[in-house]
């Protein structure tokens, strides 16, 4: 039995309500992916038929960090 590498990621949202008056309000939020910048790697190539390539990792799961702002205006 074979098994891959262990895939795992830290993501983070942030949000504050904000009342300007009675009627109106507003939501921040900050959205973050892949908080620590941890790099992912696909499970390397495991066929026979190119003994080149096997057990050679050629490329990442995860993009890099992603920051999202957002606000949202309630009336």
């Amino acid at each position: 039995q074979m098994r891959g590498m262990n895939h795992a990621n830290v993501d983070l949202d942030i949000a504050r309500k904000i009342h300007f008056t009675e009627r109106f309000s507003g939501t921040v939020s900050a959205q973050m992916f892949n908080l620590f910048k941890h790099v992912q790697f696909a499970d390397p190539s495991v066929s026979l038929q190119s003994p080149s390539s096997f057990g050679v990792i050629s490329s990442q799961l995860n993009q890099p960090r992603a920051i999202e702002l957002g606000l949202h205006l309630d009336w």
